[in-house]
Order: C-alpha cells, then sequence, then structure tokens
C-alpha cells in the first residue's frame, strides 16, 4: 500500500462543469445550451454557453459567462422585461421555462429566439436551469440534431488520470511505490516498515481486505477512496506479486487518482439530463423514429400537438398518425434518404389528431447514422402550422373576395404607389376610359389628368400619401378618345405604401348640372325682363291715374249735393285704391328682386278699417249683403307699423269674404291679443255668413 498522502496544499475552489467536454456534447444539440443559475440572493449569472454561442450571437461563448445582464444587453428592448418576468415566475413556481425573444447578434442582425428549461432547485437555495435556445429565424437545425443523437452520451476521456503502484510483501511491509501520484511524498522513510506504522485508520480499514485477498491469491473487489489529504477521489485496485516459479511474494496495489473520471461521469450525467430536457422541453414536438417508422421516443410538445399521450403514441406508426393523403410524399423523402440520396427533408403535412381533427404541421426529418454510416434512427421535428395555414386560407378567400369585387365594380378602382403609377387597375378604368391596362399602368396618373387639374391633382395625391384621406375629390381625366369624363374620387393610404383609390364617372352628373345651370340663368333673365315690363306698365298707368286722383280730389272740392258727393268720394277712393294696386305690383317686382321693405309708422286702426269698407262696400251693396266693422275698446286708436301693407291684405280678406258670401253678413273686427307697452299685438277678424274657407 501507498503511504498516506501528507496534508493537503490550501483548498482549492469546486471543480466546475468541464467546458471542453460539455462543449463536445452542446456542440451537437441544437441552438445554444446553457446553464443559468440564480443565486439565493437573487443574482442571475450564466454559467455555461454552449459552443453554438459563437453562431447565433456571434461571440465566443465565454462572453456571455456571468451576470445575466450582459446576455440581456443584445435582447430588443421590448423583450427584456418579458425574459426577466418569465424567469422570476419559473423561479418562484418551479415551472418550466418558455420565452420567445429577438435578440441582436454581434453584426446587428436580429434573430428570434425560443428558449425552454427546467428549473431544479439546489440544497442552497439557488435554482438552477439547464435548456436550450433555438434560433427561429430558420427552425431548420436537423444536422445539429442528427449529430448530438449520433454521438450522444459518448464523452472520451483524453488523458490517462494520475496513478501509482505500491509493493506489500507478505508482512505487509512496504517494499516499493512508484509513480506520479504521490511524487510530492517522501517515501524513503516508508520503505520496510508495515503497513499499520504510516497508514491512517480508515485507508487501512478500506484497503487491508483488498491486500489480504491478493496475497491468497483470491480476486478482490476495487475500492475507493472517496478523498485523500488533498481532497482527491482514488481508486484502489489489488493483484497478487508472484515470482517467476508462480509462488505469491506480495501484493500489488494500484492507485488511480478518479478526478477526471468523477468529472467526466458528472460531466456526462449532465450532458445526459441536457439532452434529456432540451428533447423534452423542445418548443416544438420531437421524436426519435426506428427506420421502419416506429416511434421510439417522444416529447411533450408532440404529445399535444397531436393529442394522445406518450404511451399511447409510442404505440402507433408515424404512418398511421399521417393523413392518406400525404403518406406517399413522406414515404419517398424516406427512400431517397435510407438510400443516401438526401440528408434531410421538410414537407408540410396533416396529421391526424386522437379526437379526429387533422392538425398542419412542418415535418423536418433527419438520420442518425453509426460510426460506420449505418442508418440508425430518424430524427424527427414537427411544428405545429395550423394557425398559419388556417391565416393562408382565410388570406386567400379574402384575396378571392377582393379581386371579384374588383373586378365586378362598376366603379374605377385603383392601386397607386408613392411614385403616381398605377400598380393594379380594375376593367372598369379600361371600360369609361378606353385605355388598355399595359397604358395605363406604364404612365403617371398625372399624364391623363386634364391641364386644369393637375395642381390640384397632385396636392390630393400627395395628401394621401401623407396618410390623409381624399373624398368627394373631382377631376377630369382624358379618354383613349380625346374626350375627357369627370371622375369623383375616394382615397386613401395605407401603412404598406400604396394610395386605395375609388372613383365613380361623374360627366353626365356634371353635364346635366351644367344644363341646369344654363336654365336658371335664362330664367332668372326672363323674369327680370318681366319685372322690368311690369314696373315700366305700371309707371305708365300711374301717369293717367294720378289725373283721376287729382280731378276726383278737385271735384270734392266744389259745392255737391249729397248723392254727388257720395259718387266723387267713391271715385277718389277707388282711383287711390286702384294707385294701391299698382304699387302693389310694383312690390311684387321687389319681392322678385329681394327688395320689398316694410314700412313702420304710426296709422289710426279706424281709419283703416273704414277705407276697406268704403272700398269693398259697393260690391256688398250689390248683393244686398250687411257689411260692418269694429274696434275693441281695448284696441289702440293709434298702431305703429305699415298700415299700407295691412290696408292691402284686410282688402283681400274681405273682398274675398264678400266675393263668396250669397247671403247674409261680412264683419271687420279688431282684437287686442298683447297689451304690451311698448310692442301691444292686435289681430284682425273677417267674419262672414258664406262658405268659408276649408
Amino acid at each position: 500500500m501507498s503511504p498516506d498522502p501528507s496534508p493537503a496544499p490550501a483548498s482549492t475552489p469546486p471543480v466546475p462543469i468541464e467546458p471542453p467536454r460539455l462543449d463536445r456534447v452542446a456542440a451537437s444539440l441544437p441552438g445554444v445550451v446553457f446553464r443559468l443559475v440564480r443565486t439565493a440572493a437573487g443574482a442571475v449569472e450564466v454559467r455555461y454557453a454552449g459552443p453554438s454561442a459563437r453562431e447565433l450571437f456571434g461571440v465566443a461563448p465565454e462572453k456571455l459567462i456571468g451576470d445575466l445582464c450582459h446576455l440581456i444587453e443584445s435582447v430588443h428592448p421590448e423583450d427584456q422585461a418579458d425574459l426577466r418576468d418569465s424567469l422570476q415566475a419559473s423561479a418562484r413556481d418551479l415551472a418550466p421555462w418558455e420565452w420567445l425573444g429577438r435578440v441582436f447578434a454581434a453584426d446587428g442582425s436580429m434573430k428570434y429566439l425560443r428558449g425552454a428549461a427546467h428549473p431544479v432547485r439546489e440544497p442552497d437555495g439557488s435554482t438552477v436551469w439547464d435548456g436550450t435556445l433555438l434560433d427561429q429565424t430558420d427552425a431548420s437545425w436537423d444536422h445539429a440534431l442528427e449529430a448530438a443523437m449520433r454521438r450522444r452520451l459518448q464523452l472520451i476521456v483524453e488523458h490517462l488520470p494520475a496513478a501509482a503502484v505500491a509493493l506489500y510483501d507478505r508482512d505487509l511491509r512496504l517494499c516499493l511505490c512508484e509513480g506520479q501520484l504521490f511524487a510530492d511524498l517522501d517515501l524513503t522513510g516508508m520503505l520496510g516498515r508495515p503497513l499499520d506504522a504510516f497508514a491512517a485508520p480508515e485507508t487501512l480499514e478500506l484497503i487491508l481486505p483488498g491486500i489480504q485477498a491478493a496475497l491468497a491469491g483470491q480476486t478482490a473487489a476495487p475500492a475507493v477512496l472517496e478523498a485523500d489529504r488533498q481532497g482527491r477521489p482514488l481508486a484502489v485496485n489489488f493483484a497478487p506479486y508472484r515470482r517467476s516459479d508462480g509462488r505469491i511474494d506480495g501484493a500489488l496495489v494500484h492507485w488511480q487518482d478518479i478526478t477526471q473520471l468523477r468529472r467526466a461521469e458528472r460531466a456526462r450525467h449532465e450532458a445526459e439530463e441536457l439532452l434529456r430536457r432540451g428533447f423534452d422541453d423542445a418548443p416544438i414536438g420531437m421524436a426519435l423514429v426506428s427506420t421502419d417508422g416506429q416511434l421510439l421516443r417522444v416529447n411533450r410538445a408532440l404529445c399535444d400537438t397531436v393529442g394522445y399521450d406518450a404511451d399511447e403514441l409510442l404505440s402507433l406508426t408515424l404512418r398511421e398518425l399521417t393523413h392518406p393523403d400525404d403518406i406517399a410524399e413522406d414515404v419517398e423523402f424516406v427512400r431517397r434518404m435510407l438510400a443516401g440520396e438526401i440528408r434531410s427533408y421538410q414537407m408540410e403535412k396533416r396529421y391526424r389528431r386522437r379526437d379526429g381533427h387533422q392538425v398542419w404541421a412542418r415535418l423536418s426529418v433527419s438520420l442518425a447514422r453509426d460510426e460506420d454510416d449505418a442508418p440508425l434512427y430518424f430524427v424527427s421535428q414537427v411544428e405545429d402550422i395550423s394557425e398559419r395555414k388556417r391565416a393562408e386560407q382565410e388570406l386567400a378567400q379574402a384575396r378571392a373576395e377582393i379581386d371579384r369585387f374588383f373586378g365586378l365594380s362598376l366603379d374605377l378602382m385603383a392601386i397607386v404607389d408613392r411614385d403616381g403609377f398605377f400598380v393594379r387597375i380594375n376593367p372598369a378604368f379600361e371600360t369609361i376610359l378606353g385605355y388598355t391596362s399595359a397604358e395605363l399602368t406604364s404612365r403617371p396618373h398625372l399624364e391623363f389628368v386634364h391641364p386644369d387639374d393637375i395642381a390640384a391633382t397632385g396636392e390630393a395625391f400627395r395628401a394621401q400619401v401623407g396618410g390623409s384621406a381624399v373624398l368627394g375629390f373631382e377631376n377630369r381625366y382624358r379618354c383613349a378618345d380625346g374626350s375627357y369624363r369627370w371622375l369623383l374620387w375616394s382615397a386613401t393610404a395605407l401603412d404598406d405604401g400604396f394610395v386605395y383609390a375609388t372613383a365613380r364617372d361623374v360627366t353626365e352628373r356634371r353635364e346635366m348640372e351644367e344644363r341646369l345651370r344654363e336654365s336658371r340663368e335664362q330664367a332668372l333673365s326672363a323674369s327680370r325682363l318681366k319685372s322690368e315690363f311690369v314696373a315700366n306698365m305700371s309707371h305708365e298707368i300711374r301717369t293717367p291715374l294720378n289725373g283721376v286722383v287729382s280731378m276726383s280730389e278737385l271735384l270734392l272740392g266744389t259745392d255737391l249735393d249729397p248723392e254727388q258727393l257720395e259718387y266723387a268720394q267713391v271715385t277718389a277712393i277707388s282711383a287711390q285704391a286702384l294707385m294701391r294696386v299698382i304699387d302693389d305690383i310694383l312690390d311684387f317686382s321687389k319681392i322678385e328682386a329681394g327688395k320689398l321693405e316694410i314700412v313702420a309708422e304710426d296709422f289710426e286702426v279706424a281709419a283703416v278699417l273704414a277705407e276697406v269698407c268704403e272700398i269693398v262696400g259697393p260690391k256688398a251693396r250689390d248683393k244686398a249683403l250687411s257689411l260692418t266693422w269694429g274696434a275693441s275698446p281695448a284696441v289702440p286708436a293709434v298702431l305703429n307699423g305699415d298700415g299700407g301693407r295691412v290696408r292691402q291684405v284686410l282688402l283681400n280678406l274681405v273682398g274675398n269674404a264678400v266675393k263668396f258670401t250669397s247671403a247674409g253678413s261680412v264683419t271687420l273686427g279688431v282684437e287686442l291679443v298683447c297689451s304690451g307697452v311698448d310692442e301691444p299685438r292686435v289681430r284682425f277678424e273677417v267674419t262672414d255668413t258664406g262658405i268659408g274657407i276649408e
């Protein structure tokens, strides 16, 4: 046995994951394998980043090691909070972590990454995530997964660990000790001494049975010293030492430092765990499939996609899950891959869910091979694209409906780019303007606009491009035959940079409006001529009538008997009434010209009533009608207003009453309606026994 090592030097920090070995495992996995640790104090650190980080982030993996803030700096600002919150929630609930976000690589390009990991709470209160970051910008990582599954769990020891060999005789005395393991010990004083003179009790207890078995020629089980004085784990093997004659003369003890082996085992275990978690927690469906189509292993995402649990899926084949119409294409790809014609393939296919519905998926398949390039199994990725397919179908339907609407619309419809060229027009353009579609789309639209409308049309188009909607804009477009058509436009620009416009041919409306305008001008001109004629005629009649009025006034100034006096008075009153009729005719002309004026002046109420009855009196006497007038005592004797207009209205009313009354009476009266000091209001009433007004 070798001597018990001397006291160990100052303690060394705990051995971390051995990067070279783990890198070989991580390099065979899709995406970037990582380890995050959230300490009990709350700090989150990146403890490991696989070599794929160089390709994904454009930096060396070691640049990502350390505080998570360094990694978060490369995350899109809008996604940083979501990354922190998702990690906090995962640590709090020990729930699987999933995250989808944008990351900027060192060259400035942006990528979409999907992360997945499963948290584990360590005894010291820290939380550890082992997971993967997948580049969703290009979801194909078949080759990496093929290599990972081919070399799965294969860790290669590159260097032999330090070792030492000791020879003990039958009296358990140390005879010889050679090797680098105990090179730091002084063995001179130990040679020739019995084992129990220098071995620690626990070491003696561990190796003595093995030495005794070797001295007896028996096979001894290996022993493991978990930690020597330097803290190294040591494996101990025993064998008999035989002379040339075969006689056992001692026992050989082989000491081997298994620190590297322990590290390799720990790294292998961690790599297996990373692989398992990366496979099980992958955000898309994954499966290992035998070359005859039998499912060997599936992850949770695939189970969710097809609606089966893992045990049910493993009893099925992919053919049984595949829609019948997609089997032939899939089988042909498999044949070509097994024949070595292709290394991987992708296809969109339909799977049949357990509930009977179908789900669209993008299948990516690669083939894992052994060292001799013989096929082992298929690595399949199944990404659910049902929502995308549904959106594509809805978009296709919407486009078809738009195309039908575009083609059947009687109005002009167009899509115009920012440069003013028609990108698309409907058939109504060709029908109304007479150009072919090629002619209309080959030149800026302003070239078809009437010269007088170009400025306004250009301004309206710039407003549309600037985001303002244009409604009810009219301009003239030149037709193929050289004529112009009036178009009424409604247009708006969307975020895609195009202007969407509709137009209606309003040429006939504009022509009708022009004809109406001309007709109105003619009517107004005729009305003016009529008014001028009436005014002239009124002036012509007024001249002789003034003579009648003057002579009547002179006649009333002479000595007349009562009957003559009455006749003269009636003549004067009638002449004045005729003069007012002429004034009314002139007023009519003024009304048509919009120049009629209402005069406000004081007038006697009784005088107006009496004058009206005197004028109409002869007609009433001819029909033996009683014509009387009266005013309520409450009515003021003098009112302010246009007495002439009042007289004119009352003459019409009383005259009509006499005209349509065959027997009886006609009464003209006035009542006080409002007794306001400044503006008293009265109501004139005409009462008759005739047929009345319906």
